[in-house]
């Protein structure tokens, strides 16, 4: 926002963060033959299927072809990503409940929680398809959700999204910190770079909520926002 105009108050800031304590560790990932429970019949580079829970050292999908079962992906260090060439889709025929899942009953769906160190950084070669969680669940379609309390990431520690590949992300993009943290140090907030570079697409369906949006990149870039996620903001303003 421009000083002095008032920032417009956080739609989400209700929204309650999981619990680490009611989370299972995260298994280690498991090889995935090709054509199986959404691993391409062809991959260019092996799969390997996650499974949802806490992942004390971070997710990079580095050189790899990454299959997500749904659910809860809880990030402590080392941020989620994607560092070089790798590629990105979820699961077929899992559904998120029972022993060892983060018990969401969600199927096709799935949230990263990124706390400690670390970003989101998917700027590397590849294609990427996410879905975030249904607009129906206490998380209301969010697919990527910052820590609130998160140290600062700006400038060449940003969040990066977009790259030399295809990306499609349907769920809500959330990197903000408190408005009162924000308010009290200038230099501490949430900075997304959202960027295409020449034979790639960038496509994301949901709401954008950040401290800063920077849009580069001479790529397709579409944004399109979620029809069945309307959030009311309550707001005092002037309006010519």
């Amino acid at each position: 926002y421009r000083d002095p105009t008032l920032p417009i108050m956080d739609p989400l800031a209700g929204v309650v963060p999981p619990d680490a304590a009611t989370l299972p560790t995260a298994p280690a990932p498991t090889s995935l033959p090709p054509g199986q429970t959404g691993c391409p019949s062809a991959p260019v580079k092996p799969c390997w299927l996650y499974s949802p829970g806490i992942y004390p050292s971070g997710i990079n999908g580095k050189l790899q072809t990454v299959v997500f079962k749904p659910g809860i992906y809880y990030v402590q260090n080392g941020g989620f990503g994607c560092t070089a060439n790798c590629d990105m889709y979820m699961a077929t025929t899992f559904t998120d409940s029972g022993a060892g899942s983060t018990n969401t009953g969600w199927t096709g769906n799935m949230m990263v929680y990124n706390t400690g160190t670390g970003t989101f950084n998917l700027g590397a070669n590849g294609t990427i398809s996410l879905v975030g969680s249904p607009s129906s669940s206490p998380y209301l379609g969010i697919l990527f959700f910052e820590d609130r309390n998160a140290a600062a990431n700006t400038g060449k520690n940003a969040h990066q999204l977009g790259g030399g590949g295809a990306m499609t992300l349907l769920g809500t993009i959330y990197l903000n910190n408190w408005l009162s943290t924000m308010q009290g140090d200038p230099t501490h907030y949430q900075e997304l770079d959202l960027q295409g570079t020449p034979g790639s697409t960038t496509y994301i369906q949901g709401e954008v909520i950040v401290g800063a949006l920077h849009m580069g990149g001479n790529a397709a870039i579409t944004m399109n926002l979620n029809s069945n996620a309307v959030l009311d903001v309550s707001q005092i303003a002037l309006v010519n």
